[in-house]
């Protein structure tokens, strides 16, 4: 056994293994002060969609099911591992098994970057350069990420695997033009596990493929390119299918589908083109203005091109049209990451003055917003729990709950039941579909709540909601700007 680690630690160079280990350390302070919906640094904060998250993983260990009993459109995968997470509670403190997954999810990825890195090169590599790309992709990380634990920071071990996997064969088609039947597998499983994640996350890996696809038809490898099909197929069930089984055999696969496709793509496209101006601009499209420069810099070096370049074309033109086709929310950039890091290996095999120079505008952009960041994140850490005053519902009324386009965290902490599946974020999921506005709004005629809990500054957004609380709810009290409404008794 000792001799076997001792070959291991040999062949991966004893400087690798080190860095390997200064690499996990840095990503662990990374991720506590970056993490902000999860880390224990931050006991008292849990943002929107995190908290959201983690609250239908807590529900789902109780026995309820997504979407027909907690209604959001991501992916049923991010259910389940906010599920797994909730097993160690769903606070930011004491045995928090969400957030050590999520920096086992961040060191994954960091990994098969680490493996991509040099594979251009022939196995040369400089770890100067490497940590160069690291400190650029970890600053507009650590932006992008905004609260943490969503779907397109889940996705980014999927991603990179599959990267390092178009990468390897890359090189090795020059030699050999038959695609390994275990890499269009692996293929399967991540773009499976990324479209059970959030569908859309899944396009620049899907665009790699593709290309493949291709090479392999002009290079006339038709038994294998069936074997690949086969292989890709057999990864992608393995995933695909236990996940329908499983909604299916609780009546609930038509929401779930109608949710993860349907109601996803809709909804991310809803807002599309570049609608960003000044610094919002620059925080979101700087890193894609870099990739392509410094492609189309590397393009003009070029003499001949090969399988790579045309995976790295389309994986950077996928990329670039993804984020500038849905780009409502700064989180939606986190996906374009590994793109810039693929873009930057595989264009900077000897690297310019010009390239490093565009590396270090990005990467003091950046620092200078995660500078300006850490006041917030400090603020963050002082904050107090926001929603004790849910502590005064009676207990046997606490499964008699629904709060109007507040922060779910209120059913995360205070043990607060929804009386409708449309819990939270109603002024985005009842816009985009009347049906389940009526549901909505007959559950809560029918049955109404014992509380009714909605900002005290304005509105509701949803009139038939307001006109209810008008009539038949009472102020009872308020904390944080949320007035807490009690159903009317009536004899």
């Amino acid at each position: 056994m000792f001799n076997k680690l001792q070959s291991f630690i040999s062949k991966n160079n004893k400087h690798n293994i080190l860095f390997y280990t200064f690499s996990v350390f840095f990503l662990t302070i990374l991720m506590l002060f970056i993490s902000q919906g999860t880390s224990p640094v931050y006991p008292h904060n849990f943002s929107y969609d995190s908290a959201f998250f983690r609250f239908i993983g807590k529900e789902i260990l109780r026995g309820k099911v997504p979407y027909t009993d907690v209604w959001d459109h991501k992916g049923p995968v991010l259910y389940f591992l906010q599920a797994l997470g909730a097993l160690g509670g769903t606070t930011n403190k004491g045995t928090n098994i969400l957030f050590l997954m999520q920096l086992i999810s961040v060191c994954v990825s960091t990994y098969f970057m680490f493996r991509i890195y040099g594979i251009f090169e022939e196995g040369s590599r400089s770890l100067t350069k490497f940590t160069l790309f690291l400190v650029c992709v970890s600053a507009v990380f650590s932006i992008t990420i905004e609260s943490g634990n969503l779907s397109e920071e889940w996705c980014l071990p999927f991603t990179c695997c599959s990267f390092f996997l178009l990468s390897k064969y890359a090189v090795r088609s020059k030699s050999d033009p038959k695609h390994p039947p275990l890499f269009a597998f692996l293929h399967g499983v991540n773009a499976a596990l990324m479209v059970m994640i959030r569908a859309n996350n899944a396009i620049p890996v899907c665009a790699g493929v593709f290309v493949t696809g291709i090479y392999l038809i002009v290079k006339k490898q038709y038994k294998n390119i069936a074997e690949n099909i086969l292989a890709g197929l057999f990864g992608m069930l393995i995933v695909i299918l236990p996940v329908f089984g499983w909604f299916y055999s609780r009546g609930a696969f038509d929401e779930m589908f109608y949710a993860v496709f349907q109601f996803n793509f809709d909804y991310t496209g809803s807002r599309t083109f570049v609608m960003f101006r000044g610094t919002d601009f620059i925080i979101r499209y700087l890193p894609a203005i870099a990739a392509v420069i410094i492609y189309l810099l590397y393009l003009t070096r070029k003499k001949s091109y090969d399988l790579s370049d045309g995976i790295t074309a389309a994986v950077l033109l996928s990329g670039t049209w993804m984020i500038v086709s849905s780009n409502a929310y700064l989180h939606y950039f986190t996906t374009y990451l590994p793109v810039l890091f693929f873009v930057l290996n595989r264009c900077s095999v000897r690297i310019t003055k010009a390239e490093i120079l565009i590396l270090l505008c990005v990467i003091l952009w950046f620092g200078w917003l995660n500078i300006q960041r850490a006041q917030d994140l400090l603020s963050l850490h002082r904050q107090q729990p926001m929603f004790t005053a849910a502590e005064k519902i009676p207990e046997e009324e606490r499964n008699s709950v629904i709060a109007i386009n507040m922060p779910p965290e209120i059913y995360l902490n205070y043990d607060l039941e929804p009386v409708s599946r449309f819990c939270a974020y109603q002024h985005i999921h009842l816009n985009y579909s009347p049906r389940f506005k009526a549901e909505f709004l007959d559950t809560l005629r029918k049955t109404p709540p014992c509380w009714i809990l909605a900002f005290c500054s304005g509105e509701t957004n949803i009139p038939e909601v307001q006109d209810l609380i008008d009539t038949r709810y009472q102020y009872r009290f308020d904390q944080s700007d949320v007035c807490y409404y009690h159903l009317i008794e009536t004899n």
